[in-house]
Formats: C-alpha cells, sequence, structure tokens
C-alpha cells in the first residue's frame, strides 16, 4: 500500500474498473495523479463506481471547475517572501527540479480545489441538505485552466526515505492539523524526493501555523466549498445508492475536514513563495 496513511489502492495495484476510474479522474481533473481521497474510497466496494459516476457529470461539465476557481480566487492568503533560485539551488534542488516541483504544486492546486467543492456536493446529496437554486454564475476572469501536462515523480513510502526525511514529513503534516495528522497528504510525500525543499516549506509554513492563520485559511475554504456544495448539489442526478453509502459520506467528510481543505491553503502558500 505505499505507507498509505488509510487504506487506499495505489494506482499501480488498480486492475479493472478501478484501473479504469482511475484513468478517467486522470483525464477529467486534468492532472497525472490520483488523490488518495479517491484512493481510499475504492477500497470500499461499489464506491468508487457509484461516487464518480454521481460527480463526473458537473466535473465534465466544467462546473466543478467554475466553483473550484471561484473557491481558489475568494480564499485570502497572506503575502510571503518569494524562494529566489539561489536558495532553491542551494538545497540541491536543480531546474529540472524545480519544474518537477511546480507540476506536483500546480497539480495539487488544480485536484484539491476540485474535489472540495465537488465532495462538498456530495455530502449534501447524500444528506439531502437544502440546495441552493442559484446557477454557478460567471466564473472569476482568469484563462481557461489547461490540464497540468508531464509525469509526477514517484509516490514515497516513509520507509523509503531517511528517518530525518519521515519525521520532517510528519511534522509538516501536523502543521495546523486538527485531527493529529491521521492522513498524511501525499502532496508532502511526492516532495520527498527533495528533503530541503521540504526544509524550506516547513520554514514558511511553520509561523502561519502557530498564530492561527493557516486555522483561519481552513475555516474559510470550508465555508466557500459549502457554499459551493449548495450551489452544484442541484445539478446531482439521484441514483440508487449503494449499501456502503454511509462509507462514502465517512470518507468524504473525513478528508474534507481533515485534509483537503487544509492543503487547499497549504498548496497555494507553497507554490506563491517559488519565485515565477
Amino acid at each position: 500500500m505505499a505507507n498509505d496513511p488509510v487504506p487506499a489502492i495505489t494506482e499501480a495495484e488498480a486492475t479493472g474498473e478501478t484501473a479504469e476510474i482511475f484513468a478517467d479522474l486522470r483525464d477529467t481533473l486534468g492532472v497525472n495523479v490520483v488523490n488518495l481521497v479517491w484512493r481510499h474510497i475504492a477500497t470500499f466496494p461499489g464506491a468508487l463506481a457509484w461516487a464518480w459516476a454521481t460527480l463526473r457529470p458537473i466535473y465534465v461539465s466544467g462546473a466543478v471547475g467554475l466553483e473550484a476557481r471561484r473557491l481558489r480566487s475568494e480564499l485570502v492568503t497572506p503575502a510571503l517572501s518569494v524562494w529566489p533560485g539561489s536558495a532553491l539551488r542551494c538545497v540541491e534542488v536543480d531546474a529540472t527540479s524545480e519544474a518537477t516541483i511546480r507540476r506536483v504544486l500546480a497539480s495539487y492546486n488544480r485536484s484539491n480545489a476540485l474535489n472540495l467543492v465537488a465532495l462538498s456536493a456530495l455530502v449534501r446529496h447524500i444528506d439531502g441538505a437544502p440546495f441552493s437554486a442559484t446557477a454557478s454564475g460567471v466564473a472569476p476572469a482568469s484563462p481557461p485552466e489547461r490540464a497540468v501536462e508531464g509525469s509526477m515523480p514517484r509516490l514515497l513510502a516513509l520507509d523509503e526515505v531517511t528517518k530525518d526525511t519521515a519525521d520532517l514529513i510528519l511534522k509538516i503534516n501536523l502543521l495546523a492539523d486538527r485531527h493529529h495528522g491521521r492522513i498524511v497528504a501525499s502532496m508532502y510525500r511526492h516532495l520527498a524526493h527533495w528533503p530541503g525543499f521540504l526544509a524550506l516549506c516547513y520554514a514558511q509554513l511553520a509561523p502561519l501555523a502557530a498564530d492561527g492563520s493557516i486555522a483561519h485559511m481552513i475555516e474559510s475554504a470550508l465555508t466557500l466549498a459549502d457554499h459551493a456544495g449548495a450551489r452544484l448539489q442541484g445539478q446531482l442526478t439521484a441514483t440508487p445508492r449503494p449499501e456502503n453509502v454511509a462509507n462514502i459520506r465517512q470518507a468524504s467528510v473525513e478528508f474534507i475536514e481533515q485534509a483537503i481543505s487544509k492543503m487547499v491553503p497549504i498548496a497555494k502558500l507553497i507554490e506563491a513563495s517559488l519565485a515565477t
């Protein structure tokens, strides 16, 4: 399981229908990675097929993308100092590695926001919560988003990295975490190929966690996602639910509250710290 912090099917392990849905997820979201939440949902029989069939139409229509762009644009993050290229070279991140790191951050910035608003809609749909009849509206002024092209570095297991790197991953994962780090964000394991870069990230993020800034951003992301979910919910078609729909709801809520809402602002902060 590649040291996944919760039960999950790795992309390499996926076969049959699961592999087909994973491929469709990558293609539809425009990233070359299947986020941990989907790989976790895939461990429940029939859950991945139902959840993706329910949400796929609003991804394909562009409604999820519109709400994700709105969330990212409305989520206020502080202006941080930018790392010069020389700082990256001093922590052994060369130009090729920097390009790969940017790809990792772009992939998670894109997919986390998409999944946050879509899964918020799914939870509301399962609960039968009141939904907003207001259409999604006009997308924030920005160029159309293109797929994040290029391969991702291999997702490293914690026992594949040095003890210090594993410890750093766990410590950075605990920043502003309200659930004792039960879910270890995959982004950090993708970035574990460059421990020096993770050290820069920790130094940048730790003060924001200590003064409550990240916690405030998480709450804002959750509020924005719930509003987006209310607008998207009415576009979901009622279909027969699997017997384990409670597992799908629980998994979605756990990831929304424990991981995705945290990683949306954190990935945005890290990406903004890289010089353009």
